[in-house]
């Protein structure tokens, strides 16, 4: 009898081991599919999203409209609550007026909010993006650093968040950490943190924004700005403003994402007076153009109402063609790799344009990897260009000389072994081949001229699909 039980007991362990390994085989499984499937998820996002800059829409023309709107349904609200309750709406309705998706708008998923950015086109392959307010999370900052690597762009992250709690190993995965809170006045004071899953109030260090920037980053330019300062976004309005402390310093923001707080609801509460003020000074001013806008209701100890605000520089997107009443409509671009010492290679760029009003001089904005002093070339013409005159020459040719990359440099036209040439149009690599490209993105009309039985693969954009070829070409 003992042995029977010994056995019927040994005989349980072993199915309870075998159910647990078929259950925990089950579980490995289902999280390799899902992880799988988000990988596949997030592969085709990112080509989506990298299509965005072959985009031709007129991004002025979508600014001008998203502004007139504003101008005619906010401007003439004078109550600050009302303000608060119809700025969501209104904004919404702009943004559908106006098109604002034709601008490549795109979709930065964190785990409780989304934010919105708009993937350059410019020459510069660094960039710099600032998070105050990590609060735990750099889903959407990973997004954004894989999505530029694809473009060829390399990202500086710098993020600041007083709560060093899993922010001090999760931020330097991607940048560099710092542990205090940024806001408009330095010093110690109360600040709003997350601990252990909840909001409260805690005296942390506070830095300067100005500090911040200009002494610690030396930076004068951020390409993305995110900014959840839980309350303290209020005193740094003004750095946004034409004559802010930014703009006296001579600090540039190109696209912000800001979470603008109410945790007071009262009628007569400061901050809808605040909110509003600073959202009719940007519109008056038209630098920035406020899209996507979201109101959302945290629980906590009590309500907390949060406006996400992704705003967009209106006047570090606009084209200098189209400053230049210029509006470009497609290139036509020839390239001839010289096979000598240099590894250099010449081309020629035909740039077919409409005309608005008469224009006599113009800026080109050109790469910064060409021997010239700053990277726009200032042109004046022997006669100006009209509507009428275009129609008779139909473009502007330039020439323009560049240099091809070192073996492996992935960019430009570059060599694969010592004597082979290689090039790759895809995800924004031709800004890197053809220097002249300014930040318009229109069809390209590609030639090549190349040395005798030479290969030539090469995608082409026509409208909105991309032609894949690939073939022999005989030279000269």
């Amino acid at each position: 009898m003992p042995s029977l039980l010994k056995k019927s007991t040994r005989n349980k362990v072993q199915r309870y081991l075998k159910c647990l390994l078929v259950f925990l085989f089950f579980m490995a499984s289902y999280k390799f599919y899902t992880v799988y499937l988000e990988d596949l998820r997030e592969e085709s996002a990112d080509e989506d999203d990298l299509q965005t800059v072959f985009l031709s829409e007129n991004k002025v023309q979508v600014y001008k409209k998203w502004l007139n709107c504003a101008k005619w349904n906010l401007l003439v609200i004078e109550d600050p609550v009302q303000f608060w309750t119809q700025f969501t709406r209104v904004t919404k309705k702009c943004d559908e007026e106006a098109e604002i998706d034709k601008l490549g708008l795109i979709t930065l998923k964190n785990k409780d909010e989304d934010k919105i950015g708009i993937l350059p086109r410019n020459n510069d392959e660094k960039h710099t993006f600032i998070t105050l307010g990590i609060g735990r999370d750099i889903t959407g900052e990973q997004r954004w650093k894989r999505k530029m690597e694809k473009l060829g762009k390399t990202v500086e992250f710098y993020g600041a968040d007083p709560m060093t709690e899993i922010n001090e190993e999760l931020y330097p995965q991607i940048g560099k950490y710092f542990p205090f809170a940024v806001s408009r006045t330095p010093g110690y004071a109360t600040a709003s943190v997350l601990k252990n899953r909840q909001y409260i109030n805690q005296s942390v260090v506070h830095v300067d924004i100005m500090y911040f920037v200009d002494k610690l980053l030396k930076i004068n330019k951020i390409d993305n700005l995110w900014m959840d300062a839980e309350g303290a976004e209020y005193d740094m309005f003004e750095i946004f403003m034409k004559n802010g402390s930014f703009a006296q310093n001579g600090i540039d923001v190109c696209q912000i994402n800001i979470e603008v707080h109410l945790s007071e609801t009262g009628p007569n509460h400061l901050n809808y007076e605040r909110f509003m003020k600073f959202v009719k000074q940007l519109i008056r001013e038209e630098q920035f153009a406020i899209f996507k806008t979201e109101e959302v209701i945290h629980m906590r100890i009590s309500n907390s109402w949060r406006m996400l605000l992704p705003i967009i520089l209106l006047i570090s997107t606009v084209s200098l063609a189209e400053a230049g009443k210029f509006t470009p409509n497609k290139y036509e671009l020839e390239l001839t790799p010289e096979f000598f010492g240099d590894n250099s290679f010449t081309g020629k760029t035909k740039i077919h344009v409409d005309v608005t009003g008469s224009v006599e001089e113009f800026d080109l904005q050109v790469s910064k990897d060409l021997e010239k002093d700053g990277d726009k070339i200032h042109v004046t013409l022997p006669a100006p260009i009209t509507k009428a005159s275009i129609t008779m020459k139909g473009f502007i040719e330039i020439a323009y000389k560049g240099k091809a990359g070192k073996k492996g440099a992935n960019k430009g036209l570059f060599l694969t072994n010592d004597n082979d040439y290689v090039t790759d149009l895809k995800n924004g690599n031709a800004i890197h081949l053809f220097p002249i490209l300014e930040d318009v993105a229109v069809p390209l009309a590609l030639f090549i001229i190349t040395p005798r039985r030479a290969v030539v693969e090469m995608e082409l954009m026509n409208g909105s699909n991309l032609m894949g070829e690939h073939r022999n070409v005989e030279g000269n």
